[in-house]
């Protein structure tokens, strides 16, 4: 819950490594691949407007640690269970392309941003890669360089009206908490009729 943020009025995702005051025994321990993937990024106005923020204070006000409780206690990997939900959604519906993984929701986001125009240097920021290509990429500090309005224009500019009906999420899960409580239970019910 630590790693939503307020920053310059602008509610961020703070992607970091775990730290000290992170770690409990039930924690699962966070970690980025590379310096690079240390990053904030403004947290898309659709979300807010889905109620995460809400969420967010309804979550702290429980006392949990982590934003998704329940997946922090599956035994598994933090995001396993909604991994393998999403998976069976795809044979469920007769997406039966071995491509399609919930890890391809992050290569579809870059994309997206390409074709909205997003610089390159910027797109790379937004989603923790590397901007090293060339000498010149070398000088200065790209993360300094790009400022949060130009992340937050980045971010916003990710629309998949035309893929999403968020009419309809609305109504069939008004709150973001409502949504996580519908996807952890199909994941659950998942994990136990394969362990069976």
């Amino acid at each position: 819950v630590g790693d939503i943020v307020i920053f310059e009025n602008v509610a961020c995702f703070n992607i970091t490594e775990a730290d000290e005051e992170d770690s409990t025994e039930d924690y699962h321990s966070k970690s980025v691949k590379t310096h690079a993937a240390k990053r904030l990024v403004p947290i898309h106005s659709r979300l807010i407007e889905l109620g995460l923020l809400d969420y967010l204070d309804a979550v702290k006000a429980q006392g949990y640690v982590m934003l998704f409780e329940d997946l922090a206690h599956a035994k598994v990997k933090y995001g396993a269970l909604v991994s393998k939900w999403f998976a069976n959604y795809c044979d469920k519906v007769g997406l039966s392309d071995k491509a399609l993984t919930f890890h391809g929701f992050r290569h579809g986001a870059i994309g997206h941003l390409r074709r909205k125009r997003v610089p390159k240097d910027i797109r790379m920021v937004v989603v923790g890669h590397s901007a090293s290509e060339d000498t010149h990429d070398d000088y200065g500090d790209i993360h300094g360089d790009i400022t949060l309005t130009d992340r937050q224009n980045a971010i916003e500019a990710m629309d998949f009206a035309d893929a999403l009906d968020f009419e309809l999420l609305k109504q069939r899960a008004p709150t973001i908490q409502q949504l996580n409580a519908v996807v952890l239970k199909n994941a659950k019910n998942l994990t136990k009729g394969s362990s069976a």
